[in-house]
């Protein structure tokens, strides 16, 4: 069992991880950043969350599993390719829709980066949970 120490402070830190990586998940197309740092950010605070708490609390913690979450990233990639095909445009070709002001640009790219984004995270909490079973 883990210090209560460390399972005072595991929540705030694992909330606070999990919004800078939304922060760096919408700014990746602009500025250094996007899906893959925001994932690697937020499996970071499970990390925390599975040290602290162990792996069923975390796993409880998530309520998906971690192959569905890969899954629907990998969709969500495939989507954002064969869209601009649709459209006459070359794959992976960025596509703009519209922005919400101070926030990000809506468009194929952050669906990208929405799906790298769950990939790294479904991936890296598969093999944290396996890895703590064990």
């Amino acid at each position: 069992m883990s210090s209560i120490i460390l399972r005072a402070t595991a929540r705030p830190l694992v909330a606070i991880l999990a919004i800078i990586s939304i922060f760096v998940l919408l700014r990746g197309h602009d500025a250094p950043g996007g899906g893959f740092i925001g994932g690697l950010l937020l499996t970071g605070g499970l990390a925390l969350h599975l040290v602290a708490f162990g792996s069923r609390a975390t796993a409880r913690a998530v309520r998906l599993e971690p192959l569905s979450i890969t899954a629907g990233g990998l969709l969500m990639v495939v989507i954002a390719a064969v869209v601009p095909l649709v459209q006459g445009d070359e794959l992976l070709q960025a596509q703009w829709w519209f922005a919400i002001p101070h926030v990000a640009k809506v468009g194929t790219v952050l669906i990208f980066d929405i799906g790298v984004y769950l990939v790294v995270v479904g991936t890296a909490l598969l093999i944290l949970l396996t890895l703590a079973e064990e």
